[in-house]
């Protein structure tokens, strides 16, 4: 079970769900995990992986970027690549202030688009204690592609 929290990033309010495991004691700190998603999920998607996490012992939050979701921010859906690693950057601080979570033990995991995040997030950020890339997207294009059309070929 989760419960949504908001944290700041660029002036705006995102939107987590934040996972305590079921064992914590009272005063007790754990490690930490920052759950991203790829550029056409939410947070909401990411329960199966952050339940399993949570079962392991972490402390763990799925993450809305601005303008994904629940969190604020226009145009909807904008992705923009800096824009989503200060938002990464910004809940691993929300997160190491929590009285649950060691700071000092603060992991990241990113699935598709961000799993090309967290490999850039882990090597700017050395808050960042462990990293999980999973089929990362680390050489997308910059600029709008267009196809060919099929007579072109």
């Amino acid at each position: 079970m989760a419960t949504e929290v908001y944290f700041r990033s660029g002036g705006l309010n995102c939107a987590a769900d934040l996972y305590l495991p079921a064992d914590l004691k009272a005063g007790e700190q754990r490690p930490g995990i920052v759950v991203g998603h790829g550029f056409s999920l939410v947070k909401s998607y990411l329960t199966e992986q952050a339940s399993h996490f949570q079962r392991l012992g972490f402390v763990v939050m799925t993450i809305d970027y601005r303008s994904f979701g629940k969190s604020e921010g226009e145009p909807r859906g904008q992705l923009f690549p800096l824009n989503e690693v200060e938002d990464f950057r910004n809940a691993i601080s929300y997160l190491q202030a929590r009285p649950e979570v060691d700071p000092g033990r603060i992991g990241i995991w990113g699935a598709s688009f961000a799993g090309g995040l967290v490999s850039y997030i882990a090597a700017v950020d050395r808050r960042v204690k462990a990293t999980v890339s999973v089929v990362p997207v680390t050489d997308a294009p910059t600029q709008p592609t267009q196809l060919p059309r099929t007579s072109d070929r």
